[in-house]
């Protein structure tokens, strides 16, 4: 299971936090094709992006959040999926984990940067 993006918890789980907005793989799920996921209001939406996760392949995933609180999810360089307005008021936190899913060996990934930047208007 790999994730990265915003969330309130450092967990893969998609029900756990209310407003969240994050990629989301696991070989087992969705044909084993990357999800883009985002919860407001505790409501969660998980969208099939199509791509299938490859060994030894990169990918540059990229979430944008707007003036609108509307997050739009890209992976290298395309837009996936745009979400609804992000709750008001609350601060996520950049995440990126990988955990083994069921008795299977544990895996690894390598991150070759990470960034988050806010524009104040």
């Amino acid at each position: 299971i790999i994730w990265a993006g915003l969330k309130l918890t450092s967990t893969e789980v998609t029900i756990t936090d209310a407003a969240q907005a994050f990629f989301r793989y696991e070989n087992g799920v969705n044909d084993g094709e990357l999800q883009a996921i985002s919860s407001v209001g505790g409501v969660d939406v998980a969208t099939d992006t199509g791509i299938v996760i490859a060994v030894s392949t990169q990918y540059r995933f990229k979430i944008a959040i707007g003036s609108d609180r509307k997050a739009k999810f890209y992976v290298n360089g395309k837009h996936y999926k745009t979400s609804a307005a992000l709750t008001t008021a609350v601060d996520l936190i950049p995440y990126i984990g990988v955990a083994c899913d069921g008795t299977g060996a544990a895996k690894a990934i390598s991150v070759y940067g990470q960034a988050i930047s806010r524009v104040m208007a």
